[in-house]
């Protein structure tokens, strides 16, 4: 099992980028494009969270690149933990986010924390930039036994039928396997956002027209027009 790559990606990537949201988000969209981008996942937070109060729990941002998640979490009222394996990402997580409870440099595979210790843990795109398979199944373990009994996983996956590997950096992992998984971990899944309809998934649409792409999302409260999402928010309960 070798992190180094994982983390010689994020250490590059991040320190070549700066603060700025492209630093985590996609490379081919400008700032603005990605801050549109961004704002679909938080609108599905926002309805995850509007029956799961956040106010003073314990949460997790895993991989937490720039502190964007950790920033939500933490203006919601949340006591935010971050961890990464980038120290660069650290230093500006806790710039962005200076009344963090704590934060840490360790490999989501390892983590430092106590049994049942934290409400939610949050760990969004992710999941399929890890892609050696046993150092994936150790983080969802961890993410486990870190999760107090009742608690959340909230995280985002592509949900395809079958697994892809469409970068050196990217491994894309089936539906079945997420839910072999969970089921392993007595872990249940309680709702499924769909994601990307237009935004992101289309390219070109994204670049020239990034706010009507993120209305046309909207769509997605419509049954027909699931089928054609690019990704999902996952919410996961232990």
């Amino acid at each position: 099992m070798n992190n180094k790559p994982f983390i010689r990606y994020w250490e590059n990537r991040i320190a070549n980028a700066g603060n700025n949201i492209r630093a985590v988000g996609h490379k081919g969209f400008t700032n603005e494009e990605n801050e549109i981008i961004y704002k679909a996942k938080f609108n599905i937070l926002n309805k995850i969270f509007e029956k799961i109060k956040i106010k003073n729990k314990k949460v997790l941002d895993a991989g937490c690149g720039i502190g964007i998640f950790a920033k939500y979490y933490s203006d919601g009222g949340a006591k935010v933990y971050v961890t990464d394996a980038s120290l660069t990402a650290i230093k500006l997580t806790k710039k962005n986010v200076p009344n963090l409870i704590r934060y840490n440099v360790s490999p989501l595979s390892k983590l430092v924390y106590k049994d049942n210790f934290f409400d939610i843990v949050h760990c969004f795109d992710v999941l399929y930039h890890i892609t050696d398979e046993k150092t994936w199944e150790l983080t969802l373990n961890e993410f486990s036994r870190i999760l107090k009994k009742g608690g959340y996983l909230v995280i985002t996956e592509f949900w395809k039928n079958n697994s892809e590997r469409p970068k050196e950096h990217v491994k894309i992992r089936s539906e079945l396997e997420y839910k072999k998984i969970f089921s392993d971990l007595k872990l249940k899944i309680i709702s499924e956002y769909e994601l990307y309809l237009f935004l992101q998934k289309n390219y070109f649409l994204t670049k020239l027209f990034p706010k009507f792409c993120l209305k046309l999302e909207s769509l997605f409260k419509y049954p027909f027009f699931k089928r054609f999402s690019g990704a999902k928010v996952i919410l996961i309960k232990k």
